[in-house]
């Protein structure tokens, strides 16, 4: 059954139902816009500060106050990011996983101020409030679409499930400035790495998140913006990543635990859907794209895949050499 199309979708109606008065948290959020800070008052654009916006990106906002940061300015960026593999497809009643060849890696997320994502949270929670989950409530895709785990309650009752589906996406076309995914297909990969030293240097993983750090951050200086950038613990090949960011000068990404940010829960239902579309575009499902994905793709987005030509200009800027001339570095010690 296709999702609903409801007014819950505009992002009129999203401001509605993430500003519900009965939640007492957006009162409290209300003040904070008035410029009621309970540490003090800010006015006017004040300077930039790294610290701070380090912390608005990387401390969960229940534990902001004991840093004594309570500043609100909109040039401050941050760029939450997460991964995902079209792996597997269900076909005749049961999992069938794809061959490597039939595989894409994509990464994907969402951008936005970071007093956005300060309010995104607290609405967030109030969504979740309306369906009775307890506060704090992980979201994770694979659960939801599955109607598993804490999302059991949806089971059998599709019209509800689509309901608190598109409120949250709702919120997102609010709350966010920009969607930025970058795909690549694993066959260019491997080919192009059959005669470049490609995998030594970085995997399909670190290529996306390169390219989607990249956009990112030249959309936050075209906004005269400072950016930081968080994706979840545990991201393949970290260490590539941490490396090449700094070889070229882009801002150092932090890896978070998804569990406790709202903002990574986001970045993975965009995740998810965009492997879902990537099934179709790769052939491997004939199913249409889902009404989910349509409603995610009336934000503002920059969604893009590496073709072989553009894979090989990013491999010779990273320095890959011929697989002929290459030389395993020596081991340390």
């Amino acid at each position: 059954m296709s999702l609903r199309k409801s007014p819950q979708l505009t992002p009129k109606r999203s401001r509605e139902l993430a500003f519900r008065p009965r939640c007492q948290r957006l009162k409290e959020l209300s003040n904070f816009r008035k410029g009621d800070y309970p540490l003090g008052k800010v006015y006017g654009n004040a300077p930039y500060s790294a610290l701070r916006h380090f912390v608005r990106s990387v401390v969960p906002l229940s534990k902001r106050a004991s840093c004594l940061l309570a500043v609100f300015m909109d040039q401050e960026f941050t760029a939450y990011f997460d991964e995902s593999e079209t792996q597997s497809v269900f076909k005749a009643g049961a999992v069938k996983t794809l061959p490597r060849e039939n595989r894409a890696v994509i990464i994907a997320g969402f951008l936005a101020t970071a007093e956005q994502w300060e309010r995104l949270e607290e609405n967030w929670e109030c969504i979740f409030e309306q369906y009775a989950f307890p506060r704090g409530t992980f979201f994770h895709m694979v659960e939801f679409a599955q109607s598993v785990g804490a999302f059991e309650v949806f089971r059998g009752n599709t019209e509800e499930r689509q309901r608190f589906l598109s409120q949250l996406i709702g919120l997102l076309q609010v709350r966010v400035r920009r969607s930025i995914a970058r795909a690549l297909r694993l066959k260019d990969y491997d080919d192009l790495d059959a005669g470049l030293a490609l995998r030594e240097k970085a995997s399909p993983y670190t290529f996306c998140a390169l390219a989607a750090i990249e956009q990112a951050t030249k959309w936050a200086k075209g906004y005269g913006g400072e950016l930081k950038v968080v994706f979840e613990y545990g991201f393949p090949d970290a260490g590539q990543l941490l490396e090449l960011c700094r070889h070229d000068k882009f801002p150092i990404p932090s890896f978070e635990p998804k569990e406790k940010w709202r903002a990574l829960q986001a970045a993975d239902m965009v995740a998810w859907e965009s492997q879902k579309m990537w099934k179709k575009v790769l052939k491997q499902e004939a199913r249409p794209v889902r009404e989910s994905m349509k409603a995610i793709r009336r934000i503002r987005n920059d969604w893009a895949d590496y073709t072989p030509e553009n894979l090989l200009a990013s491999a010779q800027h990273l320095g890959c050499e011929p697989r002929s001339t290459f030389r395993e570095p020596c081991p340390r010690g």
